[in-house]
């Protein structure tokens, strides 16, 4: 389990070391949220990762606020930004290759621990 940084941290390790992880909970953090970083080398996931159990939870106040009224003119990247487009983005991703991960955002916070 990991908290911001922390679910950061869990999600890169379970990406190298898969064999040693037998669930994750990824709480207002994930690693895709850094994909924008130079210094963030994306590591190659292996097929293993997608058979561990894994929950993204952000808070429900962490959600971006956007004009439903407007074009979204955000680039790819800049949609994964921030605890709650971090933990969508790594749950389309992950469950597009068929792993085991759930979103169970939290209605009543924002990026506070509980």
């Amino acid at each position: 389990m990991g908290h911001s940084g922390g679910g950061i941290w869990s999600d890169v390790m379970t990406t190298l070391h898969p064999d040693r992880v037998i669930a994750v909970w990824m709480r207002s953090g994930s690693a895709l949220m850094f994909l924008t970083h130079p210094e963030f080398v994306r590591p190659d996931v292996p097929a293993a990762m997608y058979a561990i159990p894994m929950m993204a939870n952000p808070g429900v106040k962490e959600k971006p606020k956007l004009d439903p009224s407007e074009s979204d003119k955000r680039t790819e990247a800049e949609k994964m930004k921030g605890p709650w487009l971090g933990n969508i983005a790594t749950f389309k991703e992950y469950r597009a290759k068929g792993g085991l991960i759930g979103f169970a955002p939290d209605p009543r916070t924002g990026h506070e621990v509980w």
